[in-house]
């Protein structure tokens, strides 16, 4: 691989470092409700930019969030929550 590549790679991952960090900034300033997080996580879209090890940790980091918003902390609550959100998509809109 040659330099410029190498050095063209690094530039983006810095990109990538200091756009997510502001984003978590954003999001901490913000404190989003966790539907918004959920919903962020359920339609994140790679971009032409992003490699897949980026995006798998922008998607990652979206789910962490969510899972910090609703105060999961073991395995099971992980289980229970995904089981009622999805349960929760079957109900008409008058039970939501």
């Amino acid at each position: 691989m040659n330099v410029a590549k190498v050095c063209w790679r690094n530039f983006l991952k810095s990109v990538w470092i200091s756009t997510q960090k502001y984003c978590d900034y954003l999001l901490r300033e913000f404190k989003l409700r966790a539907e918004q997080y959920r919903d962020t996580f359920r339609t994140a879209i790679k971009s032409s930019e992003e490699t897949y090890t980026l995006f798998g940790s922008r998607v990652k980091n979206l789910f962490l969030y969510y899972l910090d918003s609703r105060k999961v902390t073991t395995k099971d609550q992980v289980v229970d929550l995904l089981v009622s959100d999805r349960i929760k998509e079957t109900l008409g809109p008058s039970c939501s």
